[in-house]
């Protein structure tokens, strides 16, 4: 009897752990996401910054999309969309009327109003500040709010790139909140509208967030925490395969071709509006534009693309991409990989292998297959460059950061090299930051060429805009401000239970993980 009953109580346990376990199995099925963290690679040291008026840089925005929202998002293929802005329309050259969603709240729970972007745009135009998005967000003479739904932006003068700007400079803090704790708390522990709250960063190793239950876009975010690992580059791959990490946007070439190998992982690419940058001094020999050209025809871009990307890209005659609104890359041929024509312009300015040419670049480490590519291929015309690497975090404090804070960069070498997004799909947007004299990434400084700009920015007609921009690009491939390199195809590495659902054109962090889930 005793033995008959202990059975008994044996089987119910038993029957009510496999219940159990029946139950947890189905819940795990049907709500996947919600049960899993998404832990990702983007950047190797800690950003600059994870806030807004901090920051203009991939690495810090990369961090900072998913605690705030901007005004305006983009869908797939770069065009612009409602977002916190339900809607504008323009009342003439210098005015566009926005109305704001009703009903979204701040992490903290403040309601988010008309108000609240009014106190964000002027922060970043508050010289006192000292925000690297100032430059950006500088055509914008002011805000008006109409009521807590409504306002009203005015420009300096007609800018056809606005809305552009707003897609990506706009995320909208809350004024209440940061008048009560001030910028320099704020900064520590940020609040937003977005789909992430912060949580914590361990300098050096982790940045944390975790879902916003509030958040005003249902169904999002299908995960309860969004990771980002600091990892060092070179250890990115092997990481995604050991499942150390689920997603690592960025993968190089090399890598790519490693990985598609691997059943457990999935690969997905695209040519996006990245490239790599070097930029150049237009001053001492490099104020030649005969050097300059002579430089170009010394890098063989094909070469670049196969070490920097193994060959999964194209290669861009000038700064302008291909997809870009006002790029010339469909109007113009590159410029040819002619080492003999180079060490001919060069021996007639008495550069020679044995009088050579010393320059320095810094080179953001991302970069660094791409920058060596280049030191070899101008040592054959007499040219020797010297290169100092460092993480991409350090080379955005050391140029654009220190640029726009301090005026500018910390570093004296003719060139900067690095792999940079253009996150509004506006080919203004790299035109200035690479090499307006005020531009944060800029080494250069021609007042004909800021003009040329100024001119093409200067007109509220997106058609003439474009037309005008063109012309933009041409003046940078005739003038060879830039050694010009290739478009990347964009490669995300994920683990074969992610599902990402497609990559935006500018290749920036924007909404790619939103939409993530989680078998």
């Amino acid at each position: 009897m005793v033995l008959n009953r202990l059975n008994k109580q044996v089987f119910k346990r038993w029957q009510l752990m496999c219940f159990s376990l029946f139950f947890l199995s189905f819940f795990l099925s049907v709500f996947p996401a919600y049960s899993k963290d998404l832990r990702v690679v983007y950047f190797s040291t800690d950003p600059p910054a994870i806030v807004p008026y901090r920051a203009f840089d991939p690495d810090s925005y990369a961090v900072i999309n998913y605690i705030f929202d901007k005004l305006i998002a983009f869908d797939y293929d770069g065009n612009p969309k409602p977002w916190l802005a339900e809607s504008w329309k323009r009342l003439d050259d210098l005015t566009v009327e926005f109305k704001l969603r009703k009903g979204v709240k701040f992490h903290n729970g403040d309601p988010l109003t008309a108000e609240d972007v009014k106190f964000t745009i002027e922060t970043h135009l508050d010289p006192n500040v000292k925000s690297p998005t100032s430059g950006i967000l500088s055509s914008i003479k002011e805000v008006q709010v109409i009521d807590d739904y409504t306002f009203r932006i005015k420009t300096h003068f007609p800018d056809g790139m606005l809305i552009y700007r707003l897609h990506m400079f706009s995320d909208v803090m809350p004024s209440k909140y940061i008048r009560k704790v001030g910028l320099d708390e704020f900064a520590k522990r940020p609040v937003g509208t977005g789909p992430f709250k912060f949580e914590s960063w361990e300098v050096g190793r982790r940045i944390v967030l975790v879902k916003n239950d509030m958040y005003w876009q249902k169904g999002w975010p299908k995960y309860e925490r969004l990771i980002f690992e600091m990892i060092p580059e070179k250890l990115w791959a092997d990481s995604l395969k050991k499942g150390s990490v689920d997603i690592v946007i960025n993968l190089l070439g090399k890598d790519v071709i490693d990985l598609k190998r691997d059943p457990n992982i999935k690969v997905m690419q695209k040519l996006v509006h990245i490239g790599y940058q070097v930029v150049m001094r237009n001053q001492g020999v490099l104020a030649d534009v005969e050097v300059r050209r002579a430089l170009n025809y010394a890098v063989d871009k094909n070469a670049l693309l196969r070490a920097g990307d193994s060959g999964f890209g194209k290669i861009i005659p000038s700064l302008g991409k291909f997809g870009e609104l006002g790029s010339a890359a469909d109007e113009l041929k590159p410029y040819e990989y002619n080492p003999a024509k180079s060490k001919q312009i060069l021996e007639s300015k008495g550069i020679t292998k044995d009088k050579p040419l010393v320059l320095r670049a810094l080179v953001a480490d991302v970069a660094a297959p791409v920058a060596r590519v280049i030191k070899q291929n101008l040592a054959a015309v007499g040219v020797r460059l010297d290169i100092k690497e460092v993480g991409r975090s350090e080379w955005n404090k050391m140029i654009p950061i220190a640029k726009m804070t301090k005026g500018k960069p910390d570093w004296d070498g003719e060139m900067a090299i690095s792999m940079v997004d253009n996150p509004i799909k506006d080919a203004a947007f790299h035109y200035f930051i690479f090499l307006h004299s005020q531009g944060p990434f800029s080494l250069l400084n021609e007042k004909e060429y800021d003009e040329k700009l100024f001119w093409a920015l200067a007109v509220a007609d997106e058609k003439e805009h474009e037309r005008r921009l063109k012309e933009v690009d041409k003046m940078i491939y005739e003038k060879a401000y830039i050694i010009s390199t290739y478009q990347r195809m964009l490669s995300v590495g994920m683990r074969k239970n992610v599902n990402l659902p497609g990559i935006v054109i500018n290749g920036h962090m924007d909404n790619i993980l939103w939409n993530v889930t989680i078998d």
